[in-house]
């Protein structure tokens, strides 16, 4: 297990790591990938916030402010992203998008065979 030794002199600001015997690589190369529900759109990948309260909220609001995409600050792209989130949540909108990916990956499969 780790310890954490307190600052040795007052002008040090960080406590200092203290690994196991043996422990070949500080405890800075050793950091994992943030925890979490993450987006990938388009290779981008998103963190989503972690409560499902304010993922609802964010994909709800997303999907109302979108259809007023009209105006010159929204846009219709926020319809789509609103509901890719909310997929992360609801039930219905889940399958929708599992149907619609395993339906696009028929179809670029399919189109591989014939030599598209």
């Amino acid at each position: 297990m780790d310890q954490i030794d307190a600052p040795a002199r007052a002008g040090q600001a960080e406590p200092v790591r203290v690994g196991q015997a043996g422990e070949d690589r500080p405890e800075e190369a050793k950091q994992e990938p943030e925890k979490g529900r993450v987006l990938t759109v388009f290779g981008r990948r998103f963190t989503l916030p972690g409560s499902r309260r304010s993922r609802i909220v964010l994909g709800t609001g997303l999907s109302i402010a979108g259809l007023f995409g009209f105006l010159p600050v929204l846009g219709f792209w926020m319809v789509p992203l609103g509901l890719l989130i909310l997929s992360h949540e609801l039930h219905v909108l889940r399958r929708t998008r599992r149907r619609w990916a395993v339906w696009q990956e028929r179809r670029r499969r399919t189109g591989a065979q014939r030599g598209r």
